[in-house]
């Protein structure tokens, strides 16, 4: 292919240099600490509830349910946030657009 044609209009959000990469790999590996850390508050959180439910057996099954429900979600996230992170590094995450000279650029909105 020799040349692109761009039929929607995109801004160009910034040029993707090697400072930008390691700026979003941070971001990411700082959102993943934080989702880590959610988790682990919330197991803890979820064992009291528990606990303090294990003398009602009407409301263990219920309650367990949702806490599993609950500990999908946020370990589904997170994983998917792991999973950003190697395009992110290499600069391509999904939002950008080549210009044939090398020079990538974020187009994210």
């Amino acid at each position: 292919m020799d040349k692109m044609i761009v039929r929607v209009p995109v801004a160009v959000k910034a040029k993707v240099t090697e400072d930008l990469k390691l700026k979003i790999v941070g971001d990411l590996q700082n959102t993943i600490k934080n989702m880590e850390l959610d988790l682990e508050q919330f197991e803890f959180q979820a064992k009291k509830a528990l606990h303090q439910a294990a003398s009602d057996l009407s409301v263990l099954p219920a309650l367990r349910e949702q806490i599993d429900i609950e500990r999908n979600k946020r370990t589904a996230a997170k994983q998917e946030a792991e999973g950003k992170v190697p395009a992110a590094g290499s600069g391509i995450c999904g939002c950008c657009m080549d210009d044939f000279f090398g020079n990538l650029f974020c187009v994210r909105g």
